[in-house]
Protein backbone atom coordinates (compact mmCIF):
# COMPACT_ATOMS: atom_id res chain seq x y z
CA UNK A 1 0.00 0.00 0.00
CA UNK A 2 2.73 2.48 -0.31
CA UNK A 3 4.34 1.64 3.18
CA UNK A 4 7.76 0.83 1.49
CA UNK A 5 10.96 0.05 3.53
CA UNK A 6 9.59 2.22 6.45
CA UNK A 7 8.18 -0.77 7.78
CA UNK A 8 11.74 -1.43 9.28
CA UNK A 9 11.60 1.98 11.31
CA UNK A 10 7.85 -0.05 12.96
CA UNK A 11 9.69 -2.86 12.91
CA UNK A 12 12.37 -1.65 15.40
CA UNK A 13 10.06 0.59 17.26
CA UNK A 14 7.71 -2.02 17.95
CA UNK A 15 10.78 -4.31 19.07
CA UNK A 16 12.65 -1.95 21.09
CA UNK A 17 9.30 -0.81 23.12
CA UNK A 18 8.22 -4.74 23.91
CA UNK A 19 11.94 -5.48 24.84
CA UNK A 20 12.02 -2.36 27.01
CA UNK A 21 8.84 -2.58 29.00
CA UNK A 22 10.26 -6.44 29.56
CA UNK A 23 13.21 -4.85 31.39
CA UNK A 24 11.43 -2.54 33.16
CA UNK A 25 9.16 -5.18 34.45
CA UNK A 26 11.97 -7.43 35.19
CA UNK A 27 13.92 -4.69 37.42
CA UNK A 28 10.34 -4.10 38.88
CA UNK A 29 10.75 -7.96 40.04
CA UNK A 30 14.49 -7.95 40.75
CA UNK A 31 14.09 -4.80 43.25
CA UNK A 32 11.07 -6.47 45.00
CA UNK A 33 13.06 -10.02 45.02
CA UNK A 34 16.78 -9.29 45.12
CA UNK A 35 16.80 -9.00 48.90
CA UNK A 36 15.22 -11.82 49.59
CA UNK A 37 17.26 -13.99 47.25
CA UNK A 38 20.71 -13.05 48.45
CA UNK A 39 19.83 -13.13 52.36
CA UNK A 40 18.61 -16.87 51.19
CA UNK A 41 21.94 -17.97 49.27
CA UNK A 42 25.24 -19.35 50.62
CA UNK A 43 27.09 -15.96 50.37
CA UNK A 44 30.04 -15.21 53.32
CA UNK A 45 29.55 -12.26 55.02
CA UNK A 46 32.48 -10.45 53.03
CA UNK A 47 30.74 -11.36 49.91
CA UNK A 48 27.09 -10.77 50.63
CA UNK A 49 28.36 -7.28 51.23
CA UNK A 50 29.84 -6.28 47.68
CA UNK A 51 26.48 -7.84 45.83
CA UNK A 52 24.00 -4.98 45.25
CA UNK A 53 21.73 -4.05 42.88
CA UNK A 54 21.85 0.23 41.99
CA UNK A 55 21.00 2.02 38.93
CA UNK A 56 24.17 0.95 36.97
CA UNK A 57 22.43 -2.72 37.16
CA UNK A 58 19.32 -0.82 35.98
CA UNK A 59 21.45 0.61 32.78
CA UNK A 60 22.96 -2.65 31.95
CA UNK A 61 19.91 -4.42 32.25
CA UNK A 62 17.82 -2.09 30.31
CA UNK A 63 20.99 -1.53 27.63
CA UNK A 64 21.10 -5.69 27.00
CA UNK A 65 16.82 -5.30 26.77
CA UNK A 66 17.62 -2.78 23.86
CA UNK A 67 20.21 -5.73 22.05
CA UNK A 68 18.20 -8.11 22.15
CA UNK A 69 14.92 -6.40 20.60
CA UNK A 70 17.15 -4.84 18.09
CA UNK A 71 18.86 -9.01 17.25
CA UNK A 72 14.92 -10.09 17.50
CA UNK A 73 14.06 -6.83 14.59
CA UNK A 74 17.00 -7.84 12.24
CA UNK A 75 15.05 -11.29 10.68
CA UNK A 76 12.12 -9.41 9.36
CA UNK A 77 14.50 -6.44 8.35
CA UNK A 78 16.40 -8.47 6.28
CA UNK A 79 13.35 -10.33 4.83
CA UNK A 80 12.11 -6.30 3.97
CA UNK A 81 15.61 -5.49 2.20
CA UNK A 82 16.06 -8.29 0.34
CA UNK A 83 12.31 -7.94 -0.64
CA UNK A 84 10.85 -11.05 0.87
CA UNK A 85 7.42 -8.97 2.10
CA UNK A 86 5.31 -12.18 1.91
CA UNK A 87 2.07 -13.16 0.93
CA UNK A 88 -0.77 -11.31 1.93
CA UNK A 89 -4.05 -13.47 2.57
CA UNK A 90 -7.80 -11.46 2.40
CA UNK A 91 -8.06 -11.87 6.22
CA UNK A 92 -5.03 -9.71 6.79
CA UNK A 93 -2.53 -12.53 8.22
CA UNK A 94 0.78 -12.34 6.24
CA UNK A 95 2.77 -15.60 5.65
CA UNK A 96 6.17 -14.78 5.45
CA UNK A 97 7.87 -16.98 2.97
CA UNK A 98 11.16 -16.85 4.94
CA UNK A 99 12.03 -17.17 8.72
CA UNK A 100 10.79 -20.47 9.51
CA UNK A 101 13.93 -21.71 9.59
CA UNK A 102 15.38 -19.00 11.58
CA UNK A 103 12.44 -19.32 14.16
CA UNK A 104 13.29 -23.06 14.37
CA UNK A 105 17.34 -21.98 14.52
CA UNK A 106 16.29 -19.79 17.88
CA UNK A 107 14.32 -22.94 19.48
CA UNK A 108 17.38 -25.12 18.89
CA UNK A 109 19.58 -22.79 20.31
CA UNK A 110 17.09 -21.88 23.25
CA UNK A 111 16.92 -25.51 23.58
CA UNK A 112 20.53 -26.05 23.37
CA UNK A 113 21.51 -23.50 26.15
CA UNK A 114 18.58 -25.03 28.52
CA UNK A 115 19.95 -28.50 28.13
CA UNK A 116 23.50 -27.33 29.70
CA UNK A 117 21.99 -25.53 32.45
CA UNK A 118 19.60 -28.41 33.23
CA UNK A 119 22.23 -30.89 33.18
CA UNK A 120 25.01 -28.54 35.14
CA UNK A 121 22.26 -28.44 37.52
CA UNK A 122 21.44 -31.73 38.21
CA UNK A 123 25.27 -32.88 38.53
CA UNK A 124 25.18 -30.17 41.29
CA UNK A 125 21.54 -31.48 42.41
CA UNK A 126 23.00 -35.22 42.52
CA UNK A 127 26.05 -33.47 44.59
CA UNK A 128 24.47 -32.11 47.50
CA UNK A 129 22.01 -35.08 47.59
CA UNK A 130 25.31 -37.74 47.82
CA UNK A 131 26.39 -35.22 50.87
CA UNK A 132 23.34 -35.34 52.29
CA UNK A 133 23.77 -39.22 52.68
CA UNK A 134 27.37 -39.24 53.79
CA UNK A 135 27.94 -41.20 56.54
CA UNK A 136 29.27 -38.96 59.05
CA UNK A 137 31.10 -42.08 60.94
CA UNK A 138 28.88 -40.91 64.36
CA UNK A 139 24.98 -41.19 64.71
CA UNK A 140 24.57 -37.13 65.51
CA UNK A 141 20.62 -37.82 66.38
CA UNK A 142 20.01 -37.70 70.12
CA UNK A 143 22.94 -36.07 70.64
CA UNK A 144 23.45 -32.34 72.68
CA UNK A 145 26.24 -30.44 73.08
CA UNK A 146 27.59 -27.57 75.64
CA UNK A 147 30.87 -25.63 75.65
CA UNK A 148 32.46 -25.15 79.20
CA UNK A 149 35.07 -22.47 80.13
CA UNK A 150 36.61 -22.52 83.82
CA UNK A 151 39.24 -19.68 83.38
CA UNK A 152 43.00 -20.08 84.53
CA UNK A 153 42.63 -16.65 87.02
CA UNK A 154 39.72 -18.45 88.47
CA UNK A 155 40.61 -22.12 89.24
CA UNK A 156 43.49 -23.78 90.69
CA UNK A 157 44.42 -26.57 88.52
CA UNK A 158 43.13 -29.27 90.77
CA UNK A 159 39.88 -27.46 91.72
CA UNK A 160 38.99 -27.02 87.85
CA UNK A 161 40.11 -31.21 86.74
CA UNK A 162 37.66 -31.60 89.66
CA UNK A 163 34.60 -29.04 88.57
CA UNK A 164 34.69 -31.13 85.80
CA UNK A 165 34.51 -34.45 86.72
CA UNK A 166 32.38 -33.83 89.40
CA UNK A 167 30.01 -32.29 86.32
CA UNK A 168 30.25 -35.22 84.11
CA UNK A 169 28.96 -37.45 86.80
CA UNK A 170 26.21 -35.06 87.90
CA UNK A 171 24.87 -35.03 84.12
CA UNK A 172 25.54 -38.44 83.38
CA UNK A 173 22.99 -39.48 86.16
CA UNK A 174 20.38 -36.65 84.69
CA UNK A 175 16.53 -38.47 83.55
CA UNK A 176 16.99 -40.02 80.35
CA UNK A 177 21.08 -39.37 79.53
CA UNK A 178 22.30 -42.72 78.31
CA UNK A 179 26.21 -41.15 78.71
CA UNK A 180 28.27 -38.43 78.25
CA UNK A 181 31.59 -37.77 77.73
CA UNK A 182 34.93 -34.65 77.07
CA UNK A 183 35.89 -33.78 74.18
CA UNK A 184 38.21 -30.31 73.12
CA UNK A 185 36.54 -30.13 69.97
CA UNK A 186 33.30 -31.19 68.62
CA UNK A 187 33.27 -33.38 65.03
CA UNK A 188 31.91 -31.39 61.98
CA UNK A 189 31.74 -27.94 63.88
CA UNK A 190 35.09 -27.17 65.03
CA UNK A 191 38.97 -27.51 63.47
CA UNK A 192 42.19 -26.69 64.92
CA UNK A 193 44.36 -28.04 67.39
CA UNK A 194 46.69 -30.60 65.07
CA UNK A 195 50.18 -31.04 64.39
CA UNK A 196 52.74 -33.13 62.91
CA UNK A 197 53.41 -36.61 64.37
CA UNK A 198 56.46 -38.27 64.26
CA UNK A 199 56.23 -42.40 63.90
CA UNK A 200 58.57 -44.40 65.54
CA UNK A 201 59.87 -47.28 63.22
CA UNK A 202 58.95 -45.22 60.06
CA UNK A 203 62.03 -43.46 58.28
CA UNK A 204 59.67 -41.91 55.47
CA UNK A 205 57.52 -40.32 57.99
CA UNK A 206 59.94 -38.38 59.89
CA UNK A 207 60.97 -34.79 60.08
CA UNK A 208 59.73 -33.07 57.41
CA UNK A 209 57.37 -36.02 55.91
CA UNK A 210 55.98 -36.33 59.07
CA UNK A 211 52.54 -35.99 58.65
CA UNK A 212 50.03 -33.69 60.27
CA UNK A 213 47.11 -35.31 62.57
CA UNK A 214 44.24 -33.55 64.58
CA UNK A 215 44.90 -34.05 68.31
CA UNK A 216 41.40 -34.82 70.31
CA UNK A 217 41.51 -35.40 74.25
CA UNK A 218 38.65 -37.49 75.04
CA UNK A 219 37.14 -38.99 77.96
CA UNK A 220 36.25 -42.67 78.33
CA UNK A 221 32.70 -43.41 77.09
CA UNK A 222 33.02 -40.77 74.12
CA UNK A 223 33.48 -43.24 71.52
CA UNK A 224 30.33 -45.09 72.85
CA UNK A 225 28.18 -41.81 73.68
CA UNK A 226 28.58 -40.73 69.65
CA UNK A 227 28.53 -44.00 68.30
CA UNK A 228 31.93 -44.58 66.68
CA UNK A 229 33.03 -48.18 65.71
CA UNK A 230 35.42 -49.99 66.87
CA UNK A 231 37.71 -51.70 64.43
CA UNK A 232 40.73 -53.08 66.22
CA UNK A 233 42.21 -53.07 69.81
CA UNK A 234 40.25 -50.52 72.79
CA UNK A 235 38.57 -47.45 73.27
CA UNK A 236 40.03 -44.95 76.24
CA UNK A 237 38.95 -46.87 78.72
CA UNK A 238 38.83 -45.28 82.92
CA UNK A 239 42.30 -47.15 83.61
CA UNK A 240 43.93 -44.36 81.10
CA UNK A 241 44.87 -41.77 84.16
CA UNK A 242 47.64 -39.76 85.04
CA UNK A 243 50.77 -42.00 86.06
CA UNK A 244 49.89 -44.63 83.86
CA UNK A 245 51.26 -45.42 80.03
CA UNK A 246 50.00 -42.63 77.51
CA UNK A 247 48.19 -44.09 75.03
CA UNK A 248 46.09 -43.16 72.00
CA UNK A 249 43.37 -44.37 69.35
CA UNK A 250 43.83 -43.53 65.97
CA UNK A 251 41.90 -43.33 62.79
CA UNK A 252 41.68 -46.01 60.08
CA UNK A 253 42.99 -43.69 57.56
CA UNK A 254 46.11 -42.92 60.14
CA UNK A 255 46.61 -46.60 60.65
CA UNK A 256 46.49 -47.34 56.67
CA UNK A 257 49.13 -44.35 56.09
CA UNK A 258 51.40 -44.50 59.05
CA UNK A 259 51.67 -48.66 58.97
CA UNK A 260 50.29 -49.88 55.59
CA UNK A 261 49.34 -53.72 55.86
CA UNK A 262 50.39 -54.19 59.12
CA UNK A 263 49.15 -53.66 62.32
CA UNK A 264 48.73 -50.55 64.24
CA UNK A 265 48.31 -52.28 67.88
CA UNK A 266 51.37 -51.51 70.21
CA UNK A 267 53.43 -48.76 67.70
CA UNK A 268 54.11 -45.40 69.18
CA UNK A 269 53.93 -42.39 68.08
CA UNK A 270 55.51 -38.55 69.07
CA UNK A 271 52.81 -35.74 69.20
CA UNK A 272 54.19 -32.51 68.39
CA UNK A 273 51.30 -30.88 69.97
CA UNK A 274 50.95 -32.91 73.05
CA UNK A 275 55.10 -33.12 73.01
CA UNK A 276 54.83 -36.73 74.66
CA UNK A 277 55.17 -40.37 73.22
CA UNK A 278 52.02 -42.54 72.77
CA UNK A 279 51.49 -46.13 72.12
CA UNK A 280 48.32 -46.91 70.07
CA UNK A 281 46.18 -48.68 71.71
CA UNK A 282 42.93 -48.89 68.63
CA UNK A 283 41.43 -48.05 65.66
CA UNK A 284 38.50 -46.61 65.17
CA UNK A 285 36.37 -46.14 62.41
CA UNK A 286 36.92 -42.98 59.82
CA UNK A 287 34.76 -39.82 61.54
CA UNK A 288 33.96 -36.47 59.29
CA UNK A 289 35.84 -34.44 62.20
CA UNK A 290 36.22 -30.89 60.63
CA UNK A 291 33.92 -30.78 57.84
CA UNK A 292 31.71 -32.93 56.17
CA UNK A 293 33.16 -33.25 53.02
CA UNK A 294 36.87 -33.66 51.65
CA UNK A 295 39.48 -36.17 52.67
CA UNK A 296 39.38 -37.63 56.23
CA UNK A 297 42.33 -35.78 58.35
CA UNK A 298 44.64 -38.30 60.57
CA UNK A 299 43.39 -38.48 63.97
CA UNK A 300 45.01 -38.79 67.67
CA UNK A 301 42.39 -39.20 69.89
CA UNK A 302 43.89 -39.14 73.37
CA UNK A 303 42.99 -39.56 76.82
CA UNK A 304 41.97 -36.41 78.21
CA UNK A 305 43.18 -36.77 82.09
CA UNK A 306 46.74 -38.00 80.75
CA UNK A 307 47.23 -34.78 78.48
CA UNK A 308 47.17 -32.57 81.19
CA UNK A 309 44.88 -29.33 82.29
CA UNK A 310 43.11 -27.03 79.87
CA UNK A 311 40.45 -24.31 80.76
CA UNK A 312 37.88 -25.45 77.89
CA UNK A 313 36.05 -28.97 77.34
CA UNK A 314 33.06 -29.40 74.58
CA UNK A 315 30.32 -31.94 77.17
CA UNK A 316 28.36 -34.50 74.94
CA UNK A 317 25.56 -36.24 76.02
CA UNK A 318 23.00 -38.76 73.85
CA UNK A 319 19.78 -38.87 75.96
CA UNK A 320 16.22 -39.32 75.03
CA UNK A 321 14.92 -36.39 76.26
CA UNK A 322 14.37 -33.21 74.48
CA UNK A 323 17.47 -30.87 74.05
CA UNK A 324 15.86 -27.85 75.30
CA UNK A 325 15.08 -29.13 78.83
CA UNK A 326 18.39 -31.17 78.77
CA UNK A 327 20.38 -28.16 78.09
CA UNK A 328 18.77 -25.97 80.95
CA UNK A 329 19.40 -28.54 83.42
CA UNK A 330 23.04 -28.61 82.10
CA UNK A 331 23.73 -24.91 82.95
CA UNK A 332 21.83 -25.64 85.51
CA UNK A 333 24.08 -28.20 87.43
CA UNK A 334 27.59 -25.96 86.04
CA UNK A 335 26.11 -23.40 88.06
CA UNK A 336 25.20 -25.45 90.92
CA UNK A 337 29.01 -27.62 90.83
CA UNK A 338 30.71 -23.83 90.36
CA UNK A 339 29.51 -20.53 89.85
CA UNK A 340 32.43 -19.75 87.97
CA UNK A 341 32.29 -22.40 85.49
CA UNK A 342 30.58 -20.74 82.24
CA UNK A 343 28.65 -22.34 80.01
CA UNK A 344 28.07 -21.11 75.69
CA UNK A 345 27.22 -22.50 72.52
CA UNK A 346 24.48 -25.07 73.38
CA UNK A 347 23.50 -27.33 70.39
CA UNK A 348 22.40 -30.37 68.91
CA UNK A 349 24.19 -32.39 66.74
CA UNK A 350 21.83 -32.62 64.19
CA UNK A 351 21.85 -29.13 63.96
CA UNK A 352 25.63 -28.67 63.55
CA UNK A 353 25.38 -30.97 60.65
CA UNK A 354 22.61 -29.12 59.53
CA UNK A 355 25.21 -25.98 59.62
CA UNK A 356 27.95 -27.83 58.37
CA UNK A 357 25.26 -28.48 55.35
CA UNK A 358 23.48 -25.16 54.97
CA UNK A 359 25.73 -24.10 51.61
CA UNK A 360 24.67 -27.18 49.78
CA UNK A 361 21.34 -26.98 50.56
CA UNK A 362 20.86 -23.63 49.94
CA UNK A 363 22.51 -24.50 46.45
CA UNK A 364 20.39 -27.42 45.74
CA UNK A 365 17.08 -25.12 46.22
CA UNK A 366 18.15 -22.42 43.63
CA UNK A 367 19.77 -25.07 41.54
CA UNK A 368 16.56 -26.48 41.12
CA UNK A 369 15.05 -23.51 40.56
CA UNK A 370 17.46 -22.92 37.67
CA UNK A 371 16.70 -26.72 36.85
CA UNK A 372 12.94 -25.62 36.73
CA UNK A 373 13.58 -22.44 34.40
CA UNK A 374 15.64 -23.99 32.24
CA UNK A 375 12.82 -26.65 31.23
CA UNK A 376 10.54 -23.67 31.38
CA UNK A 377 12.44 -21.70 28.89
CA UNK A 378 12.63 -24.47 26.67
CA UNK A 379 8.91 -25.38 26.93
CA UNK A 380 7.80 -21.45 26.28
CA UNK A 381 10.06 -21.70 23.11
CA UNK A 382 9.02 -24.54 21.34
CA UNK A 383 5.14 -23.65 22.22
CA UNK A 384 5.63 -19.81 20.51
CA UNK A 385 7.18 -21.51 17.62
CA UNK A 386 4.70 -24.50 17.34
CA UNK A 387 1.72 -21.76 17.75
CA UNK A 388 2.93 -19.12 15.60
CA UNK A 389 3.75 -22.04 12.59
CA UNK A 390 -0.02 -23.14 13.04
CA UNK A 391 -1.74 -19.61 13.19
CA UNK A 392 0.37 -18.74 10.07
CA UNK A 393 -0.11 -21.87 8.34
CA UNK A 394 -3.53 -22.18 9.24
CA UNK A 395 -5.29 -21.47 5.35
CA UNK A 396 -2.53 -24.47 4.02
CA UNK A 397 -3.48 -26.67 6.74
CA UNK A 398 -6.96 -26.41 5.54
CA UNK A 399 -5.93 -26.57 2.12
CA UNK A 400 -4.42 -29.41 2.90
CA UNK A 401 -7.00 -31.65 5.04
CA UNK A 402 -9.43 -29.88 2.10
CA UNK A 403 -7.24 -31.86 -0.37
CA UNK A 404 -7.25 -35.27 1.94
CA UNK A 405 -4.82 -35.09 4.43
CA UNK A 406 -6.49 -36.32 7.78
CA UNK A 407 -6.13 -34.84 11.02
CA UNK A 408 -3.68 -37.39 12.30
CA UNK A 409 -1.10 -36.43 9.76
CA UNK A 410 -1.18 -33.10 10.19
CA UNK A 411 -1.18 -33.73 14.02
CA UNK A 412 2.23 -35.71 13.15
CA UNK A 413 3.70 -32.84 11.08
CA UNK A 414 3.10 -30.56 13.66
CA UNK A 415 4.37 -32.29 16.39
CA UNK A 416 7.82 -33.36 13.91
CA UNK A 417 8.39 -29.47 13.20
CA UNK A 418 7.94 -28.78 16.80
CA UNK A 419 10.16 -31.61 18.06
CA UNK A 420 13.14 -31.35 15.50
CA UNK A 421 14.93 -28.55 16.57
CA UNK A 422 14.48 -29.39 20.08
CA UNK A 423 15.90 -32.48 19.51
CA UNK A 424 18.64 -30.90 17.45
CA UNK A 425 19.48 -27.87 20.07
CA UNK A 426 19.37 -31.08 22.82
CA UNK A 427 22.21 -32.95 21.61
CA UNK A 428 24.29 -29.94 20.70
CA UNK A 429 23.43 -28.93 23.83
CA UNK A 430 24.67 -32.07 25.64
CA UNK A 431 28.11 -32.17 23.91
CA UNK A 432 28.42 -28.41 25.62
CA UNK A 433 27.12 -29.94 28.74
CA UNK A 434 30.17 -32.51 28.23
CA UNK A 435 32.68 -30.26 27.46
CA UNK A 436 31.86 -27.64 30.14
CA UNK A 437 31.46 -29.88 32.90
CA UNK A 438 34.86 -30.79 33.03
CA UNK A 439 35.57 -27.05 34.18
CA UNK A 440 33.55 -27.92 37.24
CA UNK A 441 34.53 -30.89 38.34
CA UNK A 442 36.26 -29.42 41.84
CA UNK A 443 32.39 -28.48 42.78
CA UNK A 444 31.36 -32.38 41.72
CA UNK A 445 30.58 -35.24 44.38
CA UNK A 446 30.62 -38.43 43.70
CA UNK A 447 29.25 -37.12 40.59
CA UNK A 448 31.14 -37.62 36.86
CA UNK A 449 31.10 -34.93 34.84
CA UNK A 450 30.05 -37.27 32.13
CA UNK A 451 27.63 -38.49 34.27
CA UNK A 452 24.62 -40.52 32.39
CA UNK A 453 21.94 -39.88 34.86
CA UNK A 454 22.27 -35.92 34.77
CA UNK A 455 22.60 -36.22 31.04
CA UNK A 456 19.47 -38.90 30.19
CA UNK A 457 17.22 -37.08 32.64
CA UNK A 458 17.89 -33.69 31.06
CA UNK A 459 17.65 -34.45 27.67
CA UNK A 460 14.27 -36.15 28.53
CA UNK A 461 12.93 -33.19 30.42
CA UNK A 462 13.46 -31.27 27.45
CA UNK A 463 12.09 -33.49 25.27
CA UNK A 464 9.06 -34.24 26.94
CA UNK A 465 8.99 -30.69 27.47
CA UNK A 466 9.19 -29.91 23.75
CA UNK A 467 6.77 -32.76 22.95
CA UNK A 468 3.66 -30.76 25.48
CA UNK A 469 4.79 -27.43 23.91
CA UNK A 470 3.65 -28.39 20.51
CA UNK A 471 1.19 -31.03 21.52
CA UNK A 472 -1.33 -28.10 22.08
CA UNK A 473 -0.97 -25.97 18.69
CA UNK A 474 -0.85 -29.44 16.66
CA UNK A 475 -4.06 -30.48 18.20
CA UNK A 476 -5.38 -26.99 17.30
CA UNK A 477 -3.89 -27.61 13.32
CA UNK A 478 -5.53 -31.08 13.35
CA UNK A 479 -9.03 -29.31 14.62
CA UNK A 480 -8.63 -26.98 11.59
CA UNK A 481 -11.99 -26.59 9.37
CA UNK A 482 -11.12 -26.94 5.44
CA UNK A 483 -14.68 -24.96 4.87
CA UNK A 484 -14.04 -22.15 7.52
CA UNK A 485 -10.22 -21.75 5.90
CA UNK A 486 -10.89 -21.65 2.17
CA UNK A 487 -14.59 -19.41 3.07
CA UNK A 488 -11.67 -16.93 4.70
CA UNK A 489 -9.49 -16.84 1.56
Amino acid sequence: MGAGRGLARQIVAEALTFSLLAGAVGLVVARLGFDLLVGSMPLKDELATTVSLDWSSGVVALALASVVGLLVALAPIRDLVRGRLGVSSSRGAVRSTAGGGVHRSLVGVEAGVATVLAVGALMLIRSVSGLLALDLGFEPRGLVAVDLFAASEDFAEADRIQAFRTLLERVEGLPGVEGAAWVNRLPVRDDGWQGPVSIAGNPDLQGADAPNALYRRVSPGYFRVLGIGLESGRFIEEGDRAGTEHVTVVNRAFAERAWPGQSALGRRVRSGVAGDTLTVVGVVEEVRSTAVVGANPFVLYVADEQAGDIPFKVLVIRAQSPAAPLLASVRRLAAEVDPRLATYRPTTLPEVVTAALAEPLQLRFFLSLFAGLALALGLVGVYSVASYSVARRQTELGLRMALGASPRQVLRQIMREGIVPVAAGTALGLVAAMILARLATRFLYGVSPQDPLSMSGAALALLAAGMVAALLPALRASRVSPVESLRAE
